[in-house]
């Protein structure tokens, strides 16, 4: 291989787009731990050390076909099921905000000369509430197809994660949790719990998870159960826990979140394809953080979202 040797071949490829998905197998000589684990390391499928039979290499060769195989299935199932999601919510989820617009701009078409300033006033805000979820629905859903194929780009998501993006954890959760306890009138249900904290996530972003987070806190909970918002700091992490009184979740309801898949939507109406939650998580996971949902019945839910911090934090 002349001035190349194994790991910088491996190297090179993985980040070549062309090549980069392709099973890769070590045939070496080198044969410790430590030199199989580097190689393992390194993003290898495989590692077979010479002397070899030709029966084993043709029994790696065919298990890692076979196994590349089995992801492309799941990730088409995946790909099925999505589109299944799509095409059954977001016809609904588009038409209720513009049957709220259409039907406003009627009546005021029609009885604009007998309305009176009040209800006028009502109309206009029919038409800018509908209005304002139909952006909200929009934008959530370019921002999940863009998350989607930066999640399944391995050359992008190394860029991202690269990139030296500071974002002050606590001023915002501060900002933000005031600031949505507001909107609700529920400026005495929140409890703060925070220290500052910096987190390696740009700040668009982290104001995106926040802002979801936080929202759903206050709307599956009622006026006088508390919202608490509390923080844990460890060795280049830092723990966010937001909990809500009030409407939990089950198991089976927290295993099955998803795109465009919302729990007992006929009993607490959701909004905007229910994409929040999981726009939120391709979020932390793109940054290598997590978020993860504890749920005591009919008591409390709380989300943990686990930031990487820098070193110096």
């Amino acid at each position: 291989m002349g001035n190349y040797n194994g790991y910088q071949v491996l190297n090179e490829l993985q980040h070549n787009e062309i090549t980069s998905t392709i099973p890769f197998i070590f045939l070496s000589c080198k044969s410790s731990i430590s030199e199989i684990r580097e190689g393992m390391e390194l993003g290898a499928d495989d590692y077979l050390t010479k002397p070899f039979e030709l029966k084993s290499l043709i029994n790696t060769i065919n298990t890692r076909i076979d196994r590349k195989k089995q992801y492309q299935e799941i990730a088409e199932k995946k790909l099925a099921d999505l589109r299944y999601n799509i095409s059954t919510s977001l016809p609904h989820e588009i038409n209720t905000p513009l049957v709220g617009i259409s039907a406003s701009a009627q009546i005021l078409k029609d009885l604009k000369d007998r309305l009176n300033i009040q209800q006028l006033d009502e109309l206009a805000n029919i038409i800018l509430d509908s209005t304002e979820r139909l952006s909200r629905l929009l934008n959530n859903f370019l921002l999940f197809s863009e998350l989607e194929l930066i999640s399944h780009n391995s050359e992008q998501l190394e860029q991202i994660r690269k990139q030296k993006f500071y974002g002050c954890l606590s001023e915002k959760v501060i900002d933000i949790s005031r600031e949505i306890a507001k909107q609700h009138n529920r400026e005495k249900d929140i409890i703060l719990n925070i220290e500052k904290s910096l987190v390696c996530m740009e700040e668009n972003r982290l104001v995106k998870v926040l802002r979801e987070i936080i929202d759903n806190a206050f709307k599956y909970s009622q006026p006088e159960q508390i919202v608490r918002i509390s923080m844990t700091k460890g060795k280049q992490k830092v723990k966010l826990l937001i909990t809500n009184e009030g409407k939990s979740m089950t198991a089976e309801q927290i295993n099955s979140i998803g795109a465009y898949a919302q729990f007992d939507r006929h009993i607490h109406e959701q909004q905007g394809l229910g994409l929040g939650l999981i726009i939120s998580k391709k979020i932390m996971e793109i940054h290598q953080g997590s978020l993860s949902i504890k749920s005591i019945p009919d008591k409390e839910t709380t989300i943990e979202l686990t930031f990487l911090t820098p070193d110096n934090s």
